[in-house]
């Protein structure tokens, strides 16, 4: 799978283990739901922008590496 994909399935395990709605997501990064329900596309993925992806790790308290690469995210509680 490319970087696309890979950050999904590890925004898909951060909501997850969140409890969280993409919709909530959204809210909490300021930006409108469509953007980020087009990263969630299964078909045609698109990467979050730079400045998305900051908020992103901002946000989910992950790094840009472990967002994008194959890293497994734990519960760290």
């Amino acid at each position: 799978m490319k970087g696309a994909f890979r950050i999904t399935d590890k925004l898909k395990d951060w909501l997850t283990l969140k409890g969280w709605t993409q919709k909530q997501l959204a809210e909490e990064l300021g930006c409108d739901d469509a953007i980020i329900s087009r990263w969630f596309d299964e078909k045609n993925p698109k990467h979050p922008s730079w400045q998305m992806l900051r908020k992103l790790c901002f946000l989910t308290g992950l790094d840009t590496e472990l967002l994008v690469f194959d890293r497994n995210i734990e519960q760290e509680d």
